[in-house]
């Protein structure tokens, strides 16, 4: 019983990162905005919301991801069809917010010494973060009965198709609904309480006791921002390839919302001097720019060129946003990514014909969709522990306790 709960435990902290975002304030490694060739009133509306959107440090979110893959060869189930969605409140303490963003910018200002007192401070400004964060949401995922019963085969915990729960973060205290859950999972009958939870705050200190963050120097500090920041970097080089257009107007609350819709010419990108130089910039940034590196990265950026086509010529990636024009809060989002493998997958075939086999008659697509819409900006939240709790000592959710637990 106890594995199920600590794995269970384990699960459900994981998709905290659909709220992710919200402790992604200003920083030196903030997403570049990309206003394409909007004129400079539009572009203003999108600057003005990045920067409305970092000062916020509470909002309720109604989230959904979505997974869809099928047509591929070798798969165990003909689609794969995930849904993963959250909807809650969320509220962080600004203080905390910025402490971190103070170390971000030591931590990217180049600096040995600022680098070194910020990662000196890091451990501290994490915790105090989690401590000040306050959550009440529920989580919920479907899936179809065959995908369920296959995960099942290989996973000591059964997965269900459809599952739905409750969980909460409040003083530092992580907290799961479990009522739900006895009917699946008959030996969480023992417990008598409708919840469990336990001391986050107090585990993620001796998470970070053991691991000894501060011995961390400023060398491999930076090479790991600069990890970080890549992407963002990536972004800002696509500029050119990247299509923003203002669509109609909509009504968010009685305010007019601008809606903009962003696509990106992936073939363009790959094939492009920008995608060449940033893949370039890149090697020697991290030290991989000796002769015989240098040949062969070349050598596979050509190669990209020519392939481009057939490898992107199938992927379409877009993302429309509505903003509040009073208050500039981004209200809705719509990020759609959807790769069409047919031409990559035929390609392919031509130099092993059991591919085409696999294949048939089939469509090979792989497509991630994300929908949210945020409210309440800046609301006062009451956070409150359940009522029904059984606590988890955390002798058990420490490495010491995982004989206990397994």
């Amino acid at each position: 019983m106890r594995k199920f709960i600590y794995s269970l435990l384990c699960a459900l902290l994981l998709t905290s990162s659909l709220v992710a975002p919200a402790l992604a304030q200003d920083s030196p490694l903030t997403p570049p905005v990309l206003c394409g060739e909007l004129d400079e009133a539009d572009c203003s509306i999108l600057e003005s919301s990045s920067a409305a959107m970092q000062e916020v440090t509470s909002y309720a979110f109604d989230t959904e991801y979505n997974v869809f893959v099928t047509g591929l060869p070798d798969m165990d189930v003909e689609t794969v069809d995930i849904t993963f969605g959250a909807n809650g409140m969320l509220q962080i303490d600004p203080d905390a917010l910025a402490a971190m963003k103070a170390i971000s910018e030591a931590s990217m200002s180049g600096d040995a010494d600022a680098m070194m007192a910020a990662m000196e401070g890091m451990s501290a400004a994490v915790i105090d973060l989690y401590a000040g964060i306050g959550f009440d949401g529920v989580v919920s995922f479907s899936m179809p009965e065959e995908l369920a019963a296959l995960l099942s085969e290989d996973s000591e915990v059964p997965m269900p198709a459809e599952l739905s729960l409750a969980f909460r973060i409040v003083d530092g205290m992580f907290y799961m609904q479990i009522a739900d859950l006895k009917a699946m999972a008959p030996e969480l009958e023992e417990i008598d309480a409708d919840w469990i939870g336990f001391d986050l705050v107090g585990l993620m200190e001796q998470s970070l006791d053991q691991d000894g963050m501060t011995d961390m120097d400023a060398d491999s500090m930076a090479q790991s921002m600069l990890a970080a920041g890549l992407a963002n970097q990536i972004i800002g080089v696509m500029e050119p390839y990247v299509t923003v257009e203002r669509l109609d107007d909509t009504d968010i609350d009685g305010q007019a919302g601008a809606v903009f819709l962003s696509s990106v010419d992936m073939v363009g990108f790959f094939s492009s001097e920008e995608f060449i130089n940033f893949v370039r910039d890149s090697a020697a940034a991290v030290g991989a720019d000796d002769a015989e590196t240098t040949a062969q990265l070349d050598e596979g950026l050509t190669m990209m060129g020519f392939l481009a086509p057939m490898i992107f010529g199938g992927m379409e990636i877009s993302n429309e946003m509505a903003i509040g024009q009073d208050d500039f809060y981004l209200y809705a989002q719509d990020f759609l990514f959807r790769w069409d493998l047919s031409q990559l997958l035929g390609f392919a075939a031509m130099s092993d014909p059991s591919i085409a086999e696999a294949i048939g008659d089939a469509e090979p697509v792989i497509e991630f969709t994300f929908t949210s819409a945020f409210d309440q900006f800046d609301a006062e939240f009451d956070f409150a522990a359940p009522d029904s709790v059984q606590i988890i000592p955390l002798d058990e959710m420490s490495p010491e306790g995982m004989d206990a637990v397994f």
